[in-house]
C-alpha cells in the first residue's frame, strides 16, 4: 500500500535529478560564447554541474539515485490524478520551462485552463511560487522559511522538521521521522501541496447548498464549482482538513493499478500484496488516525492493515 513517505521520496528524487548541465563552448563558437565560457571558467564553472550535484546528493544520501523512483516522481509532478479538484499539481506552478518556477507573476492553481505558460488563466491564488531548483539543499523552505530542519541540515531529520499548525513539531518530529523513514526536509514538504485548497484540492463541497463553511468563510463559496472530488470535512479536534485530504489523495493513488505497480517495482512493502479497495482504505485510515475500533464483518480484508483494531458484531 502506498504511503506519503513513499510519495514524498519519489518527489524528492525527481527534484534532485532534474538539474541542468552547463556546456562549455569549444573552438569555432561565436566570440561572445567564447567570452562567456572564459568568464564561467574563471569563476570556477566546469560544465559538469549535473554530475557534481548528483555526486554530492548521492554522497549525502548514502545511496545512488534510483532512476525508477525518479521516474515515479516525474509522473507525480505532472499528474493531476492525486489532485482532488483534478486540474493542478506541482508542475502547474513549478514548470521546468521556468527553472521549476512559476510562469505567472501570481500563481494560478485550481480552476485553471489546463495550460502552463504565458497563456495560463484562472483565479489568482494570492501566492508567488518559489523556484524548486536546488531546493534539496535548502535548510528552510517557502519565502518565510516556515518549513525548516531543526538541525539546519535538510538531509538530517534526527532533530525533526518544523512546520506551522496543524503539523507543528509533531508530525515530522525526530521520533516520527525515524518511524516512517523520513530523512529529508523535501520528503516532509511533499505532504503539504495536496492539502492546499487554492493550489490543488479545490473547494468542492465547502459551501454545500450555499451554506458557507465555518472554517474558510463565505468569501470562497464562489469557488465551489462541484468539480472533482468533494473536499472532506475538517477534523473536529484541529479544525484542519490537511489529514483528511491527504488520506483521500492517497486513496486515489492506491486505487490506481499503474501507480501500485510502479511503486511495487521499487518498494517491497507495496509489492507484497494487493492493496485493499479505496473505500476500505479510507475507513481504515480514519480509524487509525483517531485510534478507533473498526466494526466490520470483513476481518480478512481489513486485517491486512497493520495496527488496526477490529470487531465483528455479527456473531453477537
Amino acid at each position: 500500500m502506498l504511503s506519503w513517505r513513499l510519495v514524498g521520496g519519489a518527489m524528492l528524487v525527481y527534484v534532485c535529478s532534474a538539474i541542468s548541465t552547463v556546456v562549455a563552448a569549444g573552438a569555432g563558437t561565436p566570440p561572445l560564447d567564447r567570452a562567456v565560457s572564459a568568464a564561467l571558467a574563471t569563476a570556477g564553472f566546469t560544465g559538469t554541474i549535473e554530475q557534481t550535484f548528483r555526486a554530492r546528493l548521492e554522497t549525502t544520501l548514502g545511496r545512488r539515485i534510483d532512476p525508477k523512483l525518479a521516474e515515479i516522481g516525474r509522473l507525480l509532478w505532472f499528474d493531476t490524478l492525486h489532485s482532488l479538484h483534478g486540474d493542478n499539481t506541482c508542475g502547474g506552478c513549478h514548470s521546468p520551462t521556468n527553472g521549476f518556477g512559476d510562469t505567472q507573476g501570481i500563481a494560478i492553481g485550481v480552476q485553471n485552463n489546463d495550460l502552463v505558460g504565458p497563456h495560463r488563466t484562472g483565479p489568482l491564488n494570492q501566492r508567488r511560487s518559489p523556484l524548486v531548483v536546488n531546493a534539496a539543499l535548502y535548510p528552510a523552505l517557502m519565502w518565510n522559511g516556515r518549513f525548516n530542519a531543526a538541525s539546519g541540515d535538510p538531509f538530517d531529520g534526527t532533530q525533526g522538521f518544523r512546520f506551522p499548525f496543524p503539523e507543528g513539531d509533531v508530525r515530522f518530529s525526530a521520533a516520527s521521522n525515524a518511524a516512517h523513514g523520513l530523512t529529508h526536509l523535501l520528503q516532509a514538504q511533499a505532504h503539504m501541496p495536496p492539502t492546499e485548497l487554492v493550489e490543488v484540492a479545490g473547494f468542492t463541497n465547502t459551501c454545500p447548498h450555499g451554506v458557507a463553511d465555518t472554517i474558510i468563510g463565505p468569501a470562497f463559496c464562489q469557488f465551489d464549482d462541484g468539480i472533482g472530488e468533494p473536499v472532506p470535512l475538517p477534523e473536529p479536534i484541529t479544525g484542519s482538513r490537511n489529514e483528511p485530504i491527504r488520506d483521500k489523495a492517497l486513496a486515489l493513488l492506491n486505487a490506481t493499478p499503474a501507480y501500485r505497480q510502479l511503486f511495487g517495482d521499487v518498494f517491497p512493502e507495496v509489492r507484497q500484496g494487493t492493496p485493499i479497495g479505496a473505500y476500505e482504505l479510507l475507513l481504515a485510515a480514519c480509524a487509525l488516525r483517531w485510534g478507533l475500533m473498526l466494526v466490520t464483518h470483513d476481518a480478512r480484508e481489513f486485517g491486512r492493515v497493520g495496527g488496526l483494531g477490529l470487531e465483528d458484531w455479527r456473531g453477537r
